[in-house]
């Protein structure tokens, strides 16, 4: 059976946005069983929604990547704290503190469970720009230091939304990595 990997975009994203369909393509050619998950009110979310959604999911199973993006990570991190697994996680443009964003508060109000985020996945890897508009670079290494994760900073791709910053972050290979350690 081929490893799972589940997909969650961003704030106002789907799974028809920027690099998902380009991303599950290309996973799916290296054998991977991808699933670009459509988070509930992408445009006013609520983190109880979309763990909810990130649980029926994943169903009962551990062994499955979470890749997320932007507000994705935190919700990734959400899912983690209240009991899911997984057996590797890639954050892209993540954060873990609150961006200002009202919309978006209700993800980073009280402060993350790390303990039980670490001990609920054994890989995390943090890709984060240097030049990304919305998630201060700080964001990056919180993450990573944190997640005791790697940390890949990238320059010149923004907040790494379209199929073309993706590439140029690495996205791909950072998720064909830790989905084969």
């Amino acid at each position: 059976m081929s490893k799972r990997v589940l997909l969650i975009h961003g704030w106002g994203g789907s799974p028809k946005g920027g690099w998902c369909p380009w991303l599950k393509k290309h996973l799916e050619l290296h054998g991977f069983n991808v699933e670009s998950l459509e988070m509930p009110n992408p445009d006013n979310p609520l983190k109880e929604e979309w763990v909810d959604e990130i649980t029926a999911a994943v169903g009962g199973e551990q062994d499955v990547v979470l890749v997320g993006h932007s507000l994705g990570c935190p919700a990734i991190l959400r899912f983690l704290e209240s009991g899911g697994r997984a057996s590797a996680c890639v954050l892209v443009a993540g954060f873990a503190e609150d961006l200002g964003i009202v919309e978006i508060r209700n993800f980073v109000f009280k402060p993350f469970d790390w303990i039980a985020i670490r001990s609920a996945c054994t890989r995390f890897q943090v890709i984060n720009s240097q030049d990304d508009p919305y998630v201060p670079t700080e964001q990056g290494r919180l993450l990573a230091n944190k997640l005791s994760a790697g940390l890949r900073m990238v320059s010149k791709v923004k907040h790494i939304s379209t199929r073309e910053e993706a590439v140029r972050a690495g996205v791909l290979e950072t998720i064909l990595e830790v989905a084969s350690e």
